[in-house]
């Protein structure tokens, strides 16, 4: 592997990861105003018994929105689970092979078809203003969706810069 490639591909990988970084940041005001959402409803239910027929539904999609958005995040900062039975016991090269052969054999198909399936139900609920069936304030479901599919989509390119980091780890020894 050249510099001039090995450059390029640290620039890549650089920018995506600096984007993912950045985004987390962004996603964590989530947090704040699923919080504020929850403080709010148990304030006017239990304080001015005047419960809200909004909360439902906000907390259920900023929260999911929380979990799927944080996705990438946690991608890039190695938090995501394993077996450390028998992972931990591999060498450092052992572990960038097994890495590298299960991005790409399971990791990278299943975000292709999970951005496929989130792409269509976003467009689907767009297409024909679908709306929430869970809570009674029934609202527009599209940006839920979406957030999923975007999700997906930053899945999708933080995997990539992960496994192009173990492979270019894996070929020159060294991290980019």
């Amino acid at each position: 592997m050249g510099k001039s490639t090995l450059g390029i591909i640290r620039a890549v990988v650089r920018g995506i990861d600096w984007f993912i970084e950045r985004s987390g940041w962004a996603i964590r005001w989530l947090i704040l105003a699923f919080v504020f959402t929850m403080a709010y409803e148990v304030i006017a239910r239990y304080v001015f018994n005047a419960p809200t027929v909004w909360s439902y539904d906000i907390s259920y999609m900023l929260g999911g929105g929380m979990i799927v958005l944080g996705g990438a995040y946690l991608i890039l900062h190695d938090g995501h689970v394993r077996i450390d039975i028998f992972y931990g016991r591999l060498s450092t090269r052992k572990r960038l092979v097994l890495d590298i052969a299960l991005g790409l054999l399971f990791f990278l198909p299943m975000v292709i078809i999970m951005s496929e399936s989130s792409f269509h139900y976003a467009y689907r609920a767009w297409k024909f203003d679908e709306v929430s069936g869970v809570g009674i304030w029934r609202p527009t479901i599209f940006p839920f969706k979406a957030a999923l599919f975007i999700a997906w989509c930053l899945v999708g390119i933080e995997g990539i810069s992960w496994i192009t980091r173990n492979i270019v780890r894996l070929i020159t020894g060294r991290e980019l």
